[in-house]
């Protein structure tokens, strides 16, 4: 997560409900599967809080941070963009399967899905993007041809247990 995305991020978490900085990064954690330091946290809430879209009240030793009226508006905006942005990735994505030949159906459900807000992935979001991650690690590193066959027995195997739940 970097700069504006993260910036974004914790604007909408404010805007859900007020939050301590420790509590932020741990529900950061729970939905993107990167946690940030806080190194990254507090200072976004700190510049957020100087251009007044964050409030800042004292709780005993706890900051709560809560999200202001010029907040909610750079929310609003970015929920724009965010529409922009998935109707932008479903031509793509449904162009992309014309061309490979893929069936576009699943891929533009979830976009439709996340789109309206939902998390269709909830509950499973950090394993999965551990998983995506772990194979892009693998194909940089030049590991995926020499471990084929063993990354695919783990691929199947773990196919054939998620199918078990249809």
């Amino acid at each position: 997560m970097v700069g504006m995305t993260l910036q974004h991020l914790v604007l909408q978490k404010l805007h859900e409900q007020p939050q301590t900085g420790y509590s932020l990064r741990k529900e950061m954690g729970q939905s993107t599967g990167q946690q940030p330091s806080f190194g990254s946290i507090y200072p976004i809430l700190e510049r957020l809080a100087a251009e007044g879209m964050v409030s800042v009240k004292e709780d005993g030793r706890k900051k709560v941070y809560s999200i202001t009226i010029k907040g909610r508006a750079a929310v609003t905006g970015v929920k724009q963009q965010q529409e922009q942005m998935f109707e932008q990735l479903i031509t793509h994505s449904r162009m992309f399967c014309a061309v490979t030949g893929n069936n576009p159906a699943p891929m533009v459900t979830m976009l439709e899905r996340l789109k309206k807000g939902e998390d269709p992935l909830r509950g499973i979001s950090a394993n999965a993007i551990r998983l995506r991650d772990l194979i892009f690690t693998l194909s940089q590193q030049g590991k995926i041809s020499r471990n084929q066959k063993e990354i695919n027995r783990a691929l199947e195997d773990a196919i054939k247990r998620l199918e078990q739940l249809k």
